[in-house]
């Protein structure tokens, strides 16, 4: 061994490993097989260690926070996975040489990265200490590269002891004062629990899949990762959840309030970085954008039935033969005191009460009202399915499959909507959505978007149609490919839903027609703020979708609509606002539409047209 894998090893001499080397004579005379110690020495030596990397996004816009470097060892060998490999160069004493040699592997590897994303990389308690790592060699690559160490994570597993924190914290203050940032990562899998967090105050806070799996049916996992966002706000940190393998587990932790996910359902680690799936951002729209997306298409209202009431005074016994009547073991009485809900008793609980000991002579002749749930679920008439169904599930499990109660506008009793009833209507819902769904976007088509015009059209409510398409798209996805045009088109969609829901008003709706073209439905009074916001988002964000040269040039090479080929400005967006104050036939409207956005696109720029005459009466 020579005398630089020796300092790798942290090894003074060859009396200190015996096992990694075999005598020369041996060697030539057995050719018997590697043990895992030499193994390991010649995937050190060759530096045959395969970097992957998995993107890591936000949970409130699909947006990438960055991607994680994960390592793995010789395709076929016995080191192939992360676990046996560090699980060897651990035993072997070659942690440090090997996260050294991941280390440079994942900031040469990683191509580019922009400003505002991290790149997260696995560091061991120990490594962080020693000397080596300290010497500023991470540093030096990161400037070689262009990225700040701002944008680096070390990533500090909780499966390891620290045994002093005093000095562990002196050594990661060292990093902070550089720029670097800190995540725990295996949460709820380690040993140090809530002491390493408190103690350590990382920035990320990265829960182990053992606590994702099965999540959105585990009331136990669902009160930890609750508790564990609690702590993260408490110190500043934010939340990511690894191992996220379904949709279930995705919108239940975005239920929960965990900021950042990564796992296979958003995408399997590779090399090059990978894209989040279609499936993740679609699900992710749907979830927090669900009010602009079409589902206020639905609202309790719809679904309510008349149930079974009763006034507070009611005799228990009465109210047994009433439940008893409907032959539903789930039927439910809603107890009222002057038409106005006060409680609510289920079949199963009242059967439940009666068949305890002393239960009949002890409550079949007192009032209902001395048995009812006293905080029942009430909600107004008006809202949402997905609203709905989110408070449902946050009672506690012994109310999970209670009735929901619903009210007017001035609180009287308007119906109840039993829980198969709201699962049964949701289901229905998210799938009429997703047939009529752009799935680049998950954003509604064209039939809900004909169909919410209609709707206000019908109600005599006044609107605005903002529509809106990219300049020049075609000769971008052309010059560029088309995955650097999906990214585009996703871009403006994302950014459309963050306008929207911050500048426009309630109740406003968004859908996209297809490739460029987008719609928004909004109030008159906020239109023309709101079409300007998009437009200055746009041209902010849109940097990232071409080269650093073509962003300094201000033009990208590309074929016109003409054929020709030339030097074409950045894409910009171009907006055309028709208002609608009456009855409207859609195909007129969009008539008028493009007749507004052909001249919107014979001026440079992003462009916003409005026509305020009466074309839409």
């Amino acid at each position: 061994m020579d005398f630089e894998l020796w300092h790798m090893f942290g090894l003074n001499n060859l009396a200190d490993a015996p096992s990694l080397l075999a005598p020369a004579s041996a060697q030539a005379t057995q050719p018997a097989p590697l043990t895992l110690e030499q193994e390991l020495l010649d995937v050190l030596r060759s530096e045959r260690v395969g970097i992957v990397y998995q993107p890591i996004i936000s949970l409130a816009s699909a947006e990438p926070l960055g991607y994680e470097a994960l390592a793995r060892g010789p395709d076929g060998s016995r080191l192939a996975t992360p676990n046996a490999l560090f699980t060897q160069a651990e035993e072997s004493g070659a942690l440090f040489a090997l996260e050294k040699i991941c280390r440079a592997k994942a900031v040469s590897h990683l191509g580019s990265l922009p400003a505002h994303q991290k790149l997260f990389i696995n560091v061991h308690t120990r490594t962080v200490c020693d000397k080596g790592f300290a010497s500023g060699e991470t540093l030096v690559m990161l400037r070689h590269k262009g990225i700040e160490p701002s944008q680096i994570v070390f990533e500090l597993t909780e499966r390891h002891y620290v045994e002093n924190y005093r000095a562990f914290q002196a050594t990661l203050k060292h990093y902070r004062d550089q720029g670097y940032r800190i995540a725990i990562d295996d949460v709820g899998a380690g040993h140090s629990g809530l002491l390493t967090l408190v103690e350590l105050k990382p920035d990320y806070i990265k829960v182990d899949m053992s606590l994702v799996r099965e999540v959105s049916r585990d009331f136990a996992r669902q009160s930890v990762i609750k508790a564990l966002c609690a702590v993260a706000k408490s110190i500043n940190a934010r939340v990511v959840a690894e191992g996220i393998e379904s949709e279930a587990e995705l919108t239940t932790l975005i239920g929960l309030g965990v900021d950042y996910g990564q796992g296979y359902y958003i995408a399997r680690p590779q090399n090059p970085k990978p894209f989040a799936s279609r499936e993740a951002i679609f699900a992710i729209n749907r979830h927090q954008y669900g009010h602009l997306l079409g589902s206020r298409f639905a609202t309790l209202d719809d679904l309510a039935i008349s149930g079974i009431t009763a006034d507070e005074t009611m005799p228990v016994t009465i109210a047994k033969e009433m439940l008893a009547e409907t032959e539903d073991p789930l039927a439910s009485l809603t107890i009222l005191r002057h038409g106005v809900p006060v409680g609510l008793v289920m079949r199963h609980s009242l059967d439940r009460i009666l068949s305890a000991k002393f239960g009949v002579p002890l409550f079949s002749r007192r009032p209902v009202c001395e048995i009812m749930d006293r905080a029942p679920l009430l909600l107004d008439s008006n809202a949402t399915l997905d609203q709905a169904l989110e408070a449902a599930l946050t009672r506690p499990a012994e109310k999970l499959y209670d009735d929901l109660i619903v009210l007017n506008k001035d609180g009287s009793y308007a119906g109840v909507v039993p829980m198969q009833r709201l699962l049964n209507g949701m289901a229905r819902l998210q799938i009429d959505l997703a047939k009529g769904a752009s799935p680049l976007t998950g954003l509604p088509g064209n039939v809900a978007i004909e169909e919410e015009i209609h709707r206000r059209m019908r109600l005599g409510q006044a609107c605005s149609v903002i529509y809106a398409d990219i300049d020049d798209f075609k000769a971008y996805n052309d010059s560029y490919g088309f995955d650097k045009g999906d990214k585009m088109i996703v871009l403006i969609a994302r950014l459309i839903l963050y306008a929207t829901r911050r500048y426009g008003a309630v109740g406003d709706f968004i859908g996209h027609i297809g490739g460029d073209d987008f719609v928004i439905v909004t109030a008159e009074t906020k239109a023309d703020q709101l079409a300007n916001h998009i437009a200055d988002l746009f041209a902010r964000a849109v940097r990232r979708c071409f080269t650093p040269v073509d962003w300094e040039r201000g033009a990208f090479w590309g074929r016109t609509r003409e054929g020709i080929e030339d030097f074409l400005p950045l894409t910009t967006v171009s907006m055309a606002i028709v208002d609608c104050r009456a009855q409207q036939d859609y195909l007129q409207l969009g008539k008028t539409a493009a007749q507004l956005k052909k001249r919107a696109k014979s001026e440079p720029g992003s462009v916003i047209v409005r026509d305020r005459r009466a074309t839409c009466e």
